[in-house]
C-alpha cells in the first residue's frame, strides 16, 4: 500500500513511491513508428537508465490555493 504523509496541516496529501529503476525516453525508432511530427521528434532520445531512491508526489492536483500559499 503506498505510505501517504503531508509536510505541513495545509499542504498537499503526497504518496511515497517506492525505489526502482525505469528507462526513459523514447526507443529508437518509436518517435517514427507513432508519427510523431518531426518539430517534437528527437527530445526524449537518448533512453537512459533513472534509478529513485525514493520519491513521492502529490495524491491530487495542486490548487490555486496551494500554489498560491507555495
Amino acid at each position: 500500500p503506498p505510505i501517504l504523509q503531508r509536510d505541513c496541516a495545509d499542504c498537499p496529501e503526497l504518496v511515497t513511491l517506492p525505489a526502482g529503476r525505469f528507462v526513459m525516453g523514447a526507443a529508437p525508432d518509436e518517435e517514427v513508428l507513432e508519427q510523431l511530427a518531426g518539430e517534437f521528434r528527437g527530445r526524449s532520445a537518448p533512453q537512459r537508465a533513472v534509478e529513485l531512491a525514493r520519491f513521492s508526489i502529490g495524491r491530487f492536483e495542486v490548487t490555486r490555493g496551494q500554489f498560491r500559499a507555495f
